[in-house]
């Protein structure tokens, strides 16, 4: 059965002031919880989410992080995407203490490709300090923000506040794929996921911006297994980028009508992905691999763990690589990249809740 993966509030502060923006996450995500519960959704939605604009050039990094990080201590909101500013920005070098100290999720972005050598050496200096912040950084390829449930890279960018859905759908996928109706499965699953949607924003009385739906994957529920499905072939040999392209297909044509927000993209992301956990460990599949998948209409070369020894240069290499992928495509990516201290290419490292990952090489 497919379930909501995120129901994502998307939030305007009037504020930016510690104590104002406090009270105002505050009171904003205790209601959110509360319609999300008084409509009996509990069971089906996997976790509520905040995201906040990009901030403003007054805004205090630290302050902000506090403010939110306090504000949604026992709301029932999980997770926040709070921080988000330019790779070039002064207050970016604040991110590696932040994050380590605050469970908070924060994007660079990188309007030109002059943005990329500061955002390389940030991913660095995050993985150094903690490795499992560096799944909360994503840095955007597109340059100019997000509006997607998805977490690193949501950030309102409406000036208005609203909802949009994600969805853990691979199960459907997967039958359509069998039952030789892939596109009328993920049609009816978009379907449901909006009416989801639309009764949270109606109760609020806010508006829905609409169903990111992007297949995303979680463990033994893999995209990749599908995109292998489609494929015939293990990802990444000759054939996949074939297979994630006709995936993409039916998502777009289905989605066709329903209201969208996002990437709208097949996600491989490989600490969360068990079929590529498989793949990075048979040595079938690295980062520049991922790179490549990417013109295929993947949502960007998205947790993967990379060897210690990773220099600034690879870094900066791989992120150029995608951002000129976005420019060809016209379409937005986002990518996370893990440095892990001391490991190398067949390591498999503990990472948090994603449990175990192999290192993958350059």
């Amino acid at each position: 059965m497919p379930r909501i993966r995120a129901a994502t509030l998307f939030l305007e502060p009037p504020s930016w002031n510690r104590g104002a923006l406090r009270d105002y996450v505050e009171e904003r995500a205790t209601r959110f919880a509360d319609a999300v519960d008084n409509l009996g959704l509990t069971n089906i939605v996997w976790s509520l989410r905040v995201s906040l604009p990009p901030l403003p050039v007054e805004a205090d990094l630290e302050a902000v992080a506090d403010a939110v990080s306090t504000a949604i201590e026992g709301t029932g909101v999980k997770y926040a995407s709070a921080l988000h500013l330019d790779a070039s920005d002064r207050r970016a070098r604040l991110l590696p203490e932040v994050l380590s100290t605050y469970r908070l999720y924060a994007s660079l972005r990188t309007p030109s490709m002059g943005d990329l050598g500061p955002a390389a050496e940030t991913v660095l200096r995050v993985s150094r300090i903690d490795p499992l912040a560096a799944a909360r950084l994503a840095v955007d390829l597109w340059g100019f923000g997000l509006l997607t449930p998805y977490f690193p890279m949501s950030s309102n960018t409406a000036k208005r506040e609203g909802i949009a859905i994600a969805l853990l759908y691979t199960d459907r996928i997967m039958e359509g794929i069998r039952k030789d109706s892939l596109e009328l499965s993920i049609r009816e699953t978009l379907a449901w996921a909006e009416g989801v949607g639309m009764r949270i924003a109606s109760t609020l009385g806010i508006e829905m911006f609409g169903v990111d739906a992007s297949p995303s994957p979680w463990m033994d529920e893999s995209v990749a297994r599908a995109v292998e499905t489609i494929s015939g072939v293990p990802v990444p040999e000759p054939g996949t980028l074939t297979g994630l392209r006709r995936l993409n297909e039916a998502v777009w044509s289905a989605a066709s009508s329903i209201k969208t927000t996002g990437f709208n993209e097949a996600m491989l992301a490989v600490a969360e992905d068990n079929v590529l956990k498989e793949r990075v460990l048979e040595g079938r599949l690295r980062a520049r691999d991922l790179v490549s998948l990417t013109m295929g209409c993947v949502a960007g070369v998205d947790m993967v763990v990379l060897p210690g020894e990773t220099t600034r240069t690879e870094v900066k290499g791989l992120l150029a690589d995608q951002k000129t992928v976005a420019h060809i495509k016209g379409r937005p990516l986002g990518s996370r990249l893990i440095i892990y201290e001391g490991a190398r290419p067949g390591d498999t490292v503990e990472l948090g809740f994603f449990g175990k990952v192999p290192v993958a090489p350059v």
